[in-house]
């Protein structure tokens, strides 16, 4: 906790607007996804998922193969709760959104389904799209798959079980032509696993795709992760804007590190 409000004081005082992204085409995009006042009927759902699982009162067995929750390691725990801690604000999710929408990306993957609010923007960006997501607890992505049912998403589809395992199975069984464009990492949040499973991911990515991890301020190991991250031969743009690091590919942009006020 201390790590994190000490990281928060520091991003507070470094962080700029998009206009200090000099790459003309890449503040384009930017000033899209960072855009509040850009909204979406998809939206309107979703707010109602959220308040749906907000009052949810059961109680479930939770599986945990990574750093925990922020705010409770029971392994039983209210749906309610779950969804208050582990998800993605709303104001976080839309910029998830406005990212496939703004690219039309149609291959999208995600480690860390949840409860299906962060899959939900996801899918709903672009309805054309394939959205590949994977959830570490068998019943938390039970409920996710009744949410996807509830908002009427259909190109979802939830692999279940210890990362680690079922993502290299999964990559495996693609098809050599078949790629990743949008790449969502929002599970386990330790150090090791997420700069493993960015090389992983890396192997299947397209030249365009866009990388997305989220609570690199989480701790001192998640942010040691982040700035290995960002040199990385592959990466030619990253942008902190504190709960999420977002990382571009194309070698088109300027390469730079930005600090972004959102």
């Amino acid at each position: 906790m201390i790590f994190q409000i000490l990281s928060y004081i520091k991003y507070s005082l470094i962080a700029k607007s998009v206009y200090s992204i000099k790459d003309k085409d890449l503040q384009k995009i930017a000033k899209h996804i960072f855009d509040e006042e850009c909204d979406y009927y998809a939206f309107v759902t979703m707010d109602m998922l959220r308040k749906k699982m907000w009052s949810d009162q059961r109680s479930i067995q939770v599986t945990d193969f990574g750093a925990g929750s922020k705010s409770s390691n029971a392994n039983e725990r209210m749906v309610k709760s779950i969804a208050k801690s582990a998800s993605k604000r709303s104001k976080y999710a839309k910029v998830l959104f406005r990212i496939i929408e703004k690219n039309n990306f149609k291959n999208c993957i995600e480690l860390g389904t949840s409860l299906g609010l962060s899959t939900g923007y996801i899918a709903k960006a672009n309805s054309e799209s394939k959205v590949i997501t994977f959830e570490g607890c068998p019943e938390i992505a039970k409920i996710a798959k009744e949410n996807m049912q509830f908002i009427d998403v259909k190109n979802v589809d939830i692999q279940i079980g210890n990362f680690d395992e079922t993502l290299p199975k999964y990559m495996g069984n693609m098809n050599s032509n078949n790629h990743f464009d949008f790449i969502f990492i929002d599970g386990n949040h330790r150090k090791e696993p997420t700069l493993r499973y960015f090389e992983w991911l890396l192997e299947k990515a397209t030249e365009d795709a866009i990388f997305v991890f989220d609570d690199i301020h989480w701790s001192k190991e998640m942010y040691e992760a982040w700035k290995i991250i960002q040199k990385h031969p592959r990466v030619t743009v990253t942008i902190d804007i504190f709960e999420m690091g977002i990382v571009f590919l194309n070698p088109k942009y300027e390469k730079g590190d930005f600090v972004i006020n959102y």
